[in-house]
């Protein structure tokens, strides 16, 4: 059964099993899913609201949400990125999983509109958190996903991204 939880802040050893789990599924995408900023506000939160969600299944880390104030203020926004091991990627409701508690999480903290970046397009069939936050949000072409929440308000080396940085699809609520 997939669990979640809230890891706020990240401490030391959350940041090891991230790192790890990271690790694993970038030797199987042969890219990385997090982002530069990702893990520079990991290393050194702007905000005391950063956070993660970290899915487990009996035990073993196979998710992780991490969701922050973005530093850029046009509109200001929270960015979020995600990391879902593939052995469970669309099969166990993981990625639905940390989105929604990522999500609520930003909802407790004033609000706002969500980014999420990714590596990977999302597709139009890709199924999103359907909470009161993001239940009405439909999903572009393009790949980033924006939620809006109920109530207004805000590592690696940047080569790691490379060429293929991420794309931008957005969803609305």
């Amino acid at each position: 059964m997939i669990e979640t939880r809230l890891l706020q802040p990240v401490t030391p050893t959350d940041l090891v099993t991230v790192t790890r789990l990271h690790d694993d599924v970038e030797a199987v995408d042969g890219h990385p899913s997090l982002g530069e900023a990702v893990w520079r506000d990991l290393d050194q939160p702007l905000e005391a609201v950063s956070a993660g969600v970290l899915a487990t299944d009996d035990g073993r880390a196979v998710g992780f949400a991490y969701v922050y104030r973005s530093d850029s203020f046009s509109p200001p926004h929270w960015a979020a990125g995600v990391v879902v091991h593939p052995e469970v990627r669309g099969s166990t409701g993981v990625e639905v999983a940390l989105l929604d508690h990522a999500v609520a999480h930003v909802a407790a903290e004033a609000g706002g509109l969500v980014v999420l970046w990714s590596s990977n397009p999302i597709s139009a069939t890709t199924r999103l958190p359907r909470s009161p936050v993001s239940a009405t949000n439909g999903i572009s072409s393009r790949s980033a996903s924006r939620f809006r929440s109920p109530r207004n308000r805000r590592g690696h080396p940047a080569s790691r991204c490379g060429p293929s940085c991420p794309d931008r699809t957005t969803a609305r609520g």
